[in-house]
């Protein structure tokens, strides 16, 4: 009798089966995908509390070799009758040009400026600078400018404001540079004009609760430049003492923006704080956290 060839059965999965290793998969990734993406979230906040601390240093380091001052920038108030002229330095007591830095700017409203935020600490933080307005990093160059910006700041557009010169009574320059600044400075501090310490670190008396930089950008804006607001908040004239952030906070008229800076969704309602004191914290996105941040006391 002749052997039959053998047959082995090839069973597939059955569509139970198949289910079952689908939603075994489907509850995996439910739990891998937010950690994950908490995992980067807390690396990108880790990166920015970084780039603060070394904005920090930077300006530290600047201070020291200027005589206790860090760059002129927010709101800078100088007299109507300045208007016209090539000189600035001396209109906010830097007659010898030794506190801060300068760019020519050739406007009709005034011949020079004073560099950006950014500009003005570039020494300190190993780039390159040609110091003019129109200044745009070459490729090579872009990485260095990266410690000025957060990851997880959307939109993150490539240029930005960080000073404007007030003409009393007149008018305002508004100069915008093509280096990012993802985050905002306190005017208080910076600023040329009555409240304002126009830099001078060491009138801080209080340096471990004074605000020097936060998270915080325009929401709005062209994708590929920006609106121009102003990356800092003000203090209003004759506003009573001491100024905090939460007056920015709540909008209550003491502490002013251009437009809103806060960004509740960078750091989950946190926001990362740099210190005038060098120190870098994340403090709740709340009014009662915020009121302990000084923006002003003097």
């Amino acid at each position: 009798m002749p052997l039959q060839p053998a047959t082995t059965s090839k069973r597939g999965f059955s569509i139970i089966e198949l289910l079952v290793v689908i939603g075994i998969i489907a509850i995996l990734l439910a739990i891998l995908v937010p950690m994950l993406a908490g995992v980067r979230q807390k690396a990108d906040a880790i990166n920015c509390t970084s780039n603060l601390r070394q904005i920090g240093v930077a300006l530290h380091a600047r201070a020291a070799e200027r005589g206790g001052y860090g760059p002129l920038v927010g709101t800078i108030v100088v007299p109507a009758s300045l208007q016209g002229s090539s000189i600035l330095s001396a209109a906010v007591g830097d007659a010898a040009r030794t506190k801060y830095d300068y760019v020519y700017l050739g406007s009709p409203l005034i011949g020079e400026t004073v560099a950006s935020f950014q500009m003005a600490l570039s020494k300190q933080l190993g780039v390159k600078n040609p110091n003019t307005v129109g200044y745009v990093p070459p490729p090579e160059l872009l990485s260095k400018w990266e410690v000025f910006t957060c990851a997880r700041a959307r939109p993150s557009h490539p240029a930005s404001t960080t000073f404007m010169i007030e003409f009393e009574g007149v008018t305002s320059l508004n100069s915008m540079q093509l280096v990012p600044m993802h985050f905002v400075l306190n005017d208080a501090v910076f600023g040329y004009g009555a409240g304002r310490l126009a830099g001078k670190l060491s009138k801080i008396d209080n340096p471990t609760r004074t605000l020097i930089l936060a998270d915080g950008a325009p929401p709005g804006g062209s994708i590929t430049m920006g609106d121009g607001t102003p990356r800092y908040w003000s203090p209003t004239s004759g506003a009573p003492r001491p100024l905090t952030l939460r007056d920015a906070f709540e909008e209550n008229g003491r502490v002013v923006s251009q437009q809103r800076l806060f960004d509740p969704d960078r750091h989950k309602d946190r926001i990362n704080l740099l210190f005038a004191d060098g120190h870098v914290e994340a403090e709740p996105m709340t009014p009662e956290a915020l009121e302990t941040v000084i923006m002003a006391n003097w």
